[in-house]
């Protein structure tokens, strides 16, 4: 199961992503832990950005069945 979001979109979150994963590869494949989302979902919504998106991934996240504990966010 995947998500697909628009470059135009996920390039808004790119403060959030590189507070908590320095050097992100926007242009390639990256591992990302729950723990390192929730930091970054917490950074955007203090800014009082994304809940409409945040929400998404975590009902999509939530369909899960194996409950992984990361996934992975292909570069744009």
């Amino acid at each position: 199961d995947s998500v697909f979001v628009d470059y135009d979109d996920f390039i808004c979150l790119s403060s959030y992503l590189e507070q908590v994963i320095h050097d992100y590869p926007y242009f390639a494949p990256q591992k990302v832990t729950i723990e390192q989302w929730g930091k970054i979902e917490q950074l955007a919504l203090a800014d009082d950005k994304y809940r409409k998106f945040f929400q998404e991934i975590r009902e999509w996240k939530n369909r899960d069945p194996e409950n992984r504990k990361d996934f992975w966010i292909y570069g744009v």
